[in-house]
């Protein structure tokens, strides 16, 4: 038998098959006043897909909290931390609470939480060291930082106490540094204390009562108590107008003045020196001391260590300077109750 030889197979058509497209790059949106950052809606409204969000994550974009992202993978800084709490916390979200008060320029630790108060129509909900609060009161915004709304100081060191435990002296001091730099007022701290409980505002309450009575600081506060516990001092005011008996004169602040049991004394001045920083400021501290003298003031330099750590020195310094002065004709120098107006800002409001 012969082996039969095999056909030749015609060849197939070859079909044509689409050419697979590479992934489209994609543009990250660059959106005014949020610092370069995104939320996932806004790359979805600039042509971005679920899957083409998951794909970037992977290679040239992060999360920054869950629905904000970056359009880079290394580090942020804190503005741009705060801009991404703000557009996680949602529109209608206000800053408050220690973040706030830092914002505001104020002396305390943040302690890494943001608290954004919200409409009750939103949801109360925390991720990644940011929190939103529910409020059905009105909150004033009183200022932008990073067109990040910020509520009032007055707001916000109530709610830092409440919701951020911050007590005690640190709440003490921030409030007292609040109401020295003007930054809120009496007026409009007493009204927001209003709204709280009375035990929860009682540190505040404290501070407030303690600079309407002329303590602008907890450095002072301590003196003012230790300079009334020695009766053989005379009385003690701070933060006062002191002025010449020719109109035009006028002298800083902090004097030991006036009257006690029908006893006059001299008018020693008690400056307290803190620390400060750049030769500006150490110069218009000599400066200010100088006025003093100019008009025959006696001026007793006291720290605020040695308030606290050496008070038996600081009363021995101001008696030794009262006993060497007893006698002198100030009757010169009028002092008078220095009024503290209340900021631009709450007015306008």
């Amino acid at each position: 038998m012969t082996k039969r030889e095999p056909r030749p197979r015609e060849p197939r058509p070859r079909e044509s098959r689409p050419r697979e497209s590479r992934p489209r790059q994609r543009v990250f949106p660059d959106l005014d006043g949020q610092r370069g950052l995104a939320t996932a809606a806004q790359l979805y409204e600039h042509g971005w897909t679920p899957s083409s969000v998951r794909h970037a994550r992977e290679r040239t974009i992060q999360q920054v909290l869950p629905g904000v992202y970056a359009p880079y993978r290394g580090p942020l800084d804190g503005d741009d931390r705060l801009v991404a709490a703000k557009l996680w916390a949602g529109n209608g979200a206000v800053l408050t609470g220690r973040v706030a008060l830092e914002r505001h320029g104020l002396d305390v630790d943040s302690g890494g939480i943001c608290v954004f108060l919200v409409p009750e129509s939103h949801r109360a909900r925390e991720a990644g060291g940011v929190r939103t609060v529910r409020t059905g009161r009105k909150v004033n915004i009183a200022a932008h930082r990073d067109t990040v709304p910020v509520t009032d100081v007055a707001r916000a060191l109530c709610d830092a106490m409440v919701l951020q435990e911050l007590t005690g002296e640190p709440l003490k001091a921030v409030t007292l540094s609040a109401l020295q730099r003007r930054l809120t007022h009496p007026s409009l701290l007493s009204r927001e204390l209003g709204q709280r409980s009375v035990s929860s505002a009682a540190t505040i309450r404290s501070a407030l009562d303690a600079f309407t009575s002329g303590a602008w600081s907890l450095p002072e506060l301590a003196l003012a108590k230790l300079v009334a516990q020695a009766a053989d001092l005379p009385g003690f005011v701070q933060n006062v107008d002191a002025h010449h008996g020719r109109p035009g004169h006028r002298h800083p602040r902090r004097l030991l003045h006036g009257q006690r049991g029908g006893r006059a004394g001299p008018l020693p001045a008690v400056p307290l020196r803190g620390r400060r920083r750049g030769k500006d400021r150490w110069s218009t501290t000599v400066e200010k001391d100088g006025r003093y003298l100019e008009h025959g003031v006696v001026v007793v330099q006291v720290t605020p260590a040695s308030i606290y750590q050496r008070p038996d020195r600081v009363l021995a310094r101001l008696r030794s300077t009262v006993k060497a002065n007893v006698g002198r004709d100030l009757t010169h120098l009028v002092v008078r109750d220095r009024r503290v107006s209340p900021p631009r800002a709450a007015l306008e409001g």
